[in-house]
């Protein structure tokens, strides 16, 4: 069990490197996270106003979901998790375990950089979707699709 939560890690590290080396989204120290059991990582770049989602699911289907302001439309949060609810019509919400992102302060922070509103240079989200095939070849795994 233990190999393959390494393996998902690695994996996942993989893709959120390169997508930090295209320079759109950089994320704070502190705003950022990977739950190795959950195997997912969700960060957030207060620069840049975007967001970082990645998530292998059993069956080795990866998510991987750029956000910004504009497509989230709300948040709700517990102890454990951060739901973030999007406009995406095949995934209307997104689940964001704790060990990821202190829930509250994560939600606190995207609903401060909504209202503080961004000029986006490139569409990130459509970007990171753009950029599907190469994420399967860097993972070696399928991304789902969100529209």
């Amino acid at each position: 069990m233990y190999s393959r939560a390494k393996t998902r890690r690695e994996k996942i590290r993989k893709v959120v490197q390169t997508i930090k080396e295209s320079g759109f989204y950089s994320p704070e120290k502190g705003y950022e996270g990977l739950s190795l059991t959950q195997g997912a990582y969700f960060g957030i770049d207060l620069k840049n106003g975007t967001m970082l989602y990645v998530r292998i699911y059993p069956g080795n289907i990866m998510d991987v979901i750029g956000f910004d302001i504009h497509n989230f439309t709300r948040t709700v949060t517990d102890d454990k998790k951060l739901e973030i609810h999007t406009k995406y019509i095949n995934l209307p919400m997104v689940p964001v375990p704790s060990w990821c992102a202190h829930p509250e302060t994560a939600s606190n922070t995207m609903h401060a950089m909504a209202s503080r509103g961004y000029d986006y240079p490139v569409d990130f989200p459509r970007l990171i979707q753009e950029k599907r095939k190469e994420w399967e070849q860097i993972a070696g795994m399928p991304v789902a699709e969100v529209f």
